[in-house]
């Protein structure tokens, strides 16, 4: 038994990886009213499940590096989770200046505007609908790793357009059933360079779009600001360049904020 651990630490020990990889979030937790006045808002923290795509990794073994470095320039696709943020500032009645940020992938702002339905002060019964657009972009390097006298060093670029169109139902003052259905589009440009392999150069776009299923709960409050609790399910299906697909469900993940 401790033979087989001290070779399984070795195997790991071993070897070294540099890859260039970015989230796709597949939560939102954003519901269909707008806070409803100026200044009003809203701001939470979530955790979720998210979609990892690696555009690029080197590989190489630090004990036993008689191959040399390794790359793989395949796109791929693995389940991932991450942490965010959510904000929401009212401007108008109907409309909310937006903020999300997640792990991993670019902050974007937008706005949100309330088509059909009271806002969130009104605190009415009945069905709401909003549309939300969002926009964010990122440019991340992560410096310069040296392995077995090699120099590697990343850099990634990212665009991104969100955009979701939401349908509800407030059941009572405290709680909201809704659908987010969501559309995504990331143009990606990525870069990984060596001393001792050829330098990988990436661009494409990832696709991502889905439907979310979700749940609100405002905690009864007498004063002017509230706790409040979502979660959400539902499934996700993104694309890199129309060759690699990743379907995801369910997808699962839970915030937690305060309106004012």
């Amino acid at each position: 038994m401790k033979f087989f651990s001290l070779s399984i630490l070795l195997i790991v020990l071993s070897s070294c990886s540099v890859d260039v990889d970015y989230h796709v979030p597949i939560t939102r937790f954003e519901s269909p009213e707008t806070n409803g006045k100026f200044l009003s808002g809203n701001a939470s923290a979530s955790f979720g499940l998210s979609q990892k795509v690696q555009l690029a990794e080197v590989s190489e073994d630090i004990i036993f590096n008689f191959a040399g470095p390794s790359v793989d320039n395949d796109s791929q696709w693995d389940n991932s989770a991450a942490f965010g943020a959510q904000l929401g500032l009212g401007i108008l009645d109907r409309m909310d200046l937006v903020f999300r940020g997640n792990h991993d992938s670019p902050d974007t702002f937008g706005l949100k505007f309330q088509i059909f339905g009271s806002s969130r002060l009104e605190k009415k019964n009945g069905f709401k609908m909003s549309y939300v657009a969002t926009y964010g972009t990122s440019e991340n390097s992560d410096g310069t790793l040296v392995i077995n006298s090699n120099n590697y060093s990343t850099n990634l670029a990212i665009d991104v357009i969100d955009q979701e169109l939401i349908f509800g139902h407030r059941y009572n003052e405290e709680l909201i059933f809704y659908l987010n259905t969501f559309y995504s589009y990331y143009d990606v440009e990525a870069k990984l360079s060596s001393t001792s392999v050829t330098d990988q150069n990436i661009k494409g776009k990832t696709r991502s779009f889905g439907a979310l299923f979700g749940i609100e709960y405002n905690a009864p409050t007498s004063g002017a600001a509230s706790i409040f609790l979502k979660g959400e399910t539902g499934f996700a299906r993104s694309e890199w360049e129309s060759t690699s697909h990743l379907s995801t469900s369910p997808v699962l993940g839970a915030a937690m904020g305060i309106h004012w």
